[in-house]
């Protein structure tokens, strides 16, 4: 069930690169537990047990277990064939393997669920860029493992993406057969790559990888625009604002189109030209009223982040009709954020009619930041009375993750269900623990030890703890405590039971964080179980535990190569926190006046 698709992905692969599989056909994928993640050995690739699917998980899951069988699979041409030569250049392995996961989806899926794949990576991205920014090239590194983020997954992948836009399928595609055939059994640079599209292309493609590779950010363009309806002339003012020489962020060159549709259902696409300039103005005669503008429709460009708003009507239009996933996204989310359109948004209609469900996952998680009575009414009369993928519903159940008494007579009830998927289930269960009624205890309590065993993944466990956590009481901590047994539940679950007992006692305070402390200290032990070990050390740093640093220290060795470097930077951070930062020595001073107190109080009375 789980890779039913593993021969089929292979056969495409080999069609659509034009190379015959590097390992003679020879391709072995094991599940087994605990490995986290999915790692491409050379014909051996091994995925962890959350992807051994049953009846209840593929229709959570499926979805991503394909997505990873075709990245990981990617990787037999791009990183085991074709071995980078040093870890700067990681984006022609992992680039190129995520890359593939919206390749496979718009050829075997449909035009939207790969368009969706690349709203999905543009999105992961810029959530990364606002911590840093980073050249896709990074030849400054502490540890390899650094250049094994979002940078060098979605960010190189989008990169690639735009290169085959900007040159034609025809120039890209035997460019890319090419390099396949040349470097086999070989190791590349990222000049590498460059010169083969240049060969292919007659593009000279220096400018485009400083700016893109080597250089810093992306862009971002404000827009303005200025119809009059006298003249019949559209004019739209194009600005990139994201230049900044310290940070070594450009003015990129670039050339996006725009799409007009006037009232009478005709369109102008025009080419807006940036080179080695930040300002561009864009006029249009047109014959009619525009009813809609959408910048990028063919997502060309999905890199640049676009600041423009064309009004209430447009945006309802572009709804409504794009033809691009993006598009669509775009203009409901403005419509909830800028004009409070949350019931023409979330109508029946309106929001069923969407091209993909993708649309409406992106809606409902702008929906849910709006915490009022309209909002929350769309949420429950949609989960009640609509047909919804399962991914919608986890994402409207998101947006009910707190108190409200409403919220709470309602997902009693749809708890009830036996349709409901694990995923679905376990939003639920957090739902309900976020309403902290300590009559729901008991049954969430309950819920943590029936799911330990049900599937191969205890997928609703894990979610029925984080609800205990949600549920801000002291039964749980308790509950949770005892859990932490070895052998009581998965060590998944384990993990999960530790990040809600640091939650739990952050929450409740007093000597709840001193109990916390020692019993993470007391999981130290487990040298043995990583996932264990690693949450532990997570918690006591969440918890501001200074006095715990020498035993953190002392199990470095034990921790995984990959997450060293951030246990190093989250020790040094912990290490620096002054007394007024640090939660339990805050919580001793509270102590030691709280004990002078009494015993001023009882000398008092004795006077």
């Amino acid at each position: 069930m789980s890779f039913e698709k593993t021969p089929a992905m292979m056969e495409w692969l080999q069609e659509r690169l034009g190379v015959p599989f590097p390992f003679k056909d020879k391709y072995y994928q094991v599940i087994t537990p605990l490995v986290g993640g999915a790692m491409e050995n050379i014909t051996l690739t091994t995925f962890d047990h959350v992807f051994l699917l049953d009846d209840i998980w593929k229709h959570d899951w499926q979805y991503l277990t394909d997505q990873v069988n075709i990245h990981e699979m990617t990787h037999s041409y791009f990183g085991d064939s074709v071995v980078i030569r040093h870890f700067e250049h990681a984006w022609l392995k992992e680039s190129w393997a995520n890359y593939f996961q919206a390749i496979w989806s718009w050829e075997n899926i449909s035009k939207e669920e790969g368009d969706y794949q690349i709203y999905a990576s543009n999105k992961s991205f810029k959530i990364e860029t606002r911590n840093y920014m980073r050249p896709i090239v990074e030849k400054k590194y502490n540890t390899s493992w650094a250049m094994f983020d979002r940078h060098t997954y979605p960010g190189g992948s989008l990169r690639i993406h735009q290169i085959r836009r900007l040159l034609g399928e025809d120039n890209f595609w035997s460019a890319v057969t090419d390099y396949l055939e040349t470097y086999a059994r070989k190791v590349v640079e990222t000049n590498d790559f460059r010169r083969k599209l240049e060969d292919h292309s007659y593009v000279n493609l220096t400018k485009y990888f400083d700016q893109w590779i080597h250089s810093c950010g992306h862009p971002v363009i404000k827009v303005e625009k200025d119809f009059n309806i006298e003249n019949m002339t559209l004019k739209l003012d194009f600005k990139q604002t994201q230049r900044n020489d310290e940070k070594n962020i450009p003015v990129f060159d670039l050339n996006p189109k725009v799409l007009v549709v006037d009232n009478q259902g005709n369109t102008y696409l025009r080419e807006v030209v940036f080179e080695d300039s930040d300002h561009e103005q864009l006029i249009l005669q047109l014959d009619n009223i525009p009813v809609s503008i959408e910048i990028d429709p063919n997502y060309d460009w999905p890199l640049i982040d676009w600041s423009f708003d064309p009004g209430t009507e447009m945006l309802k239009h572009t709804y409504l009709n794009a033809e691009c996933v993006h598009s669509r996204i775009w203009a409901g989310q403005t419509l909830i954020k800028n004009y409070g359109e949350l019931e023409f948004v979330c109508s029946s209609s309106n929001f069923t009619g969407q091209i993909h469900f993708g649309v409406q996952i992106e809606v409902v998680e702008t929906l849910s930041t709006v915490k009022s009575t309209l909002a929350r009414d769309i949420i429950l009369s949609n989960l009640s009375d609509l047909p919804l993928n399962c991914r919608v519903q986890a994402q409207f159940l998101q947006g009910l993750q707190y108190q409200h008494d409403s919220i709470r007579d309602f997902i009693i009830d749809f708890l009830k269900s036996e349709d409901l998927t694990y995923n679905v289930r376990s939003e639920a269960l957090k739902v309900l623990g976020a309403q902290r009624n300590d009559e729901d205890i008991e049954y969430l309590q309950e819920q943590v030890v029936k799911y330990a065993t049900t599937g191969y993944y205890p997928y609703v466990t894990d979610g029925a703890i984080q609800a205990l956590a949600l549920t801000r009481s002291y039964k749980a901590f308790h509950f949770l405590t005892e859990k932490l047994i070895y052998g009581s539940l998965p060590e998944y679950s384990r993990a999960f039971s530790i990040q809600s007992i640091t939650t739990l006692a952050l929450y409740i305070g007093g000597n709840y964080v001193k109990s916390a402390v020692e019993i993470l200290e007391s999981l130290l032990g487990e040298r043995e179980y990583h996932l264990v070990l690693k949450h532990a050390i997570k918690g006591l740093i969440k918890l501001n535990s200074k006095k715990s640093i020498p035993i953190i220290k002392s199990v470095r060795p034990y921790i995984a190569n990959q997450f060293q470097q951030y246990l190093d930077r989250d020790v040094v951070r912990l290490e620096k926190a002054t007394a007024d930062n640090s939660y339990l020595e805050i919580q001793d001073r509270v102590d030691t006046m709280q004990k002078k107190i009494a015993d001023l109080e009882q000398s008092l009375r004795k006077n």
